[in-house]
């Protein structure tokens, strides 16, 4: 998933030309929080409250990278 995620975030900056990608992560949810962690994306902060999962409301972790610092894998 890290790798497909990875050629996602190539096209985006390549071709849609694209400066920055934010992802949001159910803060739960450790596999995907691990994906922008490990394509080094900077862990911009927590929004309280701001999903309903299972009919109760959750927090998710925004994660950012801007076009500078992506390093192609």
């Amino acid at each position: 998933m890290t790798k497909s995620c990875a050629v996602v975030v190539n096209y985006c900056f390549d071709i849609l030309k694209l400066s920055k990608i934010k992802i949001r992560c159910d803060i739960k949810n450790k596999a995907s929080r691990g994906i922008p962690e490990r394509l080094n994306f900077f862990k911009q902060g927590v929004l309280k409250h701001d999903i309903i999962s299972d009919g109760k409301f959750s927090d998710l972790v925004q994660y950012v990278i801007r076009k500078n610092d992506f390093k192609k894998p």
